[in-house]
């Protein structure tokens, strides 16, 4: 959907299929982004934050054209009203990203950034779930080699137990957004199945810690932990 440079070439397509139907979508750096979600109210099942690039990497000042509360550098973060799209069951982000709307939100506090935003208009009865995506670059332990694959760095229990602490921030970021609408936090450890085991243990072991400290009374249920391995989504994706 990149390749769309204008509103009205993308509206004349949407006209002449009658109209699109999409159940999931990933939205980068796209014009027209407020008409795709209207021509897909009722339809959208799962739609994913993503204000990074496609590798999670963080766009340099000159490519993200910021504007205060942006989640890309031709979107608004008013774009992001989900309030017409009555079947949305679930919001996927980024670790990466939750990181960026820390540093968007600046002293006005992770309640104001931009997911709480989008959290914030969701009317769809059926949305039950955030899933937040973990990937290999997201792990102290994990070494990515070439050409397209990671391998694991073992590191000492202090070492691992620095990197869970590392988590602390994001839970408490979890917890305002849990203020403004009820979901089941599911954290996806998105990673290449030789690393997938190490992985997954630094995800429950973060939960575990913060389960120890806050038992996590209330303010949200405590999250599930799933590891999508990396090999077989790729196997799929070829056939």
């Amino acid at each position: 959907m990149t390749c769309f440079t204008g509103v009205g070439i993308l509206k004349d397509t949407i006209d002449l299929f009658g109209g699109i139907r999409f159940r999931y979508m990933n939205p980068f750096d796209m014009v027209g982004m407020r008409l795709l979600l209207d021509a897909c109210a009722e339809t959208l099942e799962t739609l994913r934050l993503h204000p990074t690039d496609p590798r999670g990497k963080e766009l340099s000042p000159s490519g993200l054209r910021v504007l205060t509360g942006d989640f890309t550098g031709v979107s608004s973060i008013r774009d992001f009203d989900l309030s017409r799209n009555r079947f949305l069951q679930t919001l996927e982000v980024t670790a990466h990203g939750i990181v960026c709307a820390l540093c968007q939100a600046g002293s006005l506090g992770p309640a104001t950034g931009p997911f709480a935003y989008a959290l914030s208009t969701i009317t769809s009865p059926a949305f039950t779930e955030v899933a937040v995506f973990y990937q290999d670059y997201d792990f102290f332990g994990v070494v990515h080699s070439w050409p397209d694959f990671s391998i694991l760095h073992p590191l000492s229990p202090g070492h691992i137990a620095e990197e869970v602490s590392c988590f602390d921030r994001r839970f408490k970021v979890f917890r305002e957004m849990r203020k403004i609408r009820g979901f089941q936090l599911v954290l996806c450890a998105d990673t290449w199945d030789g690393v997938g085991e190490y992985t997954v243990g630094v995800l429950k072991q973060a939960v575990a810690a913060e389960k120890v400290k806050t038992r996590f009374d209330g303010t949200f249920l405590e999250p599930l932990v799933i590891h999508r391995d990396r090999v077989l989504c790729s196997f799929l994706i070829l056939l």
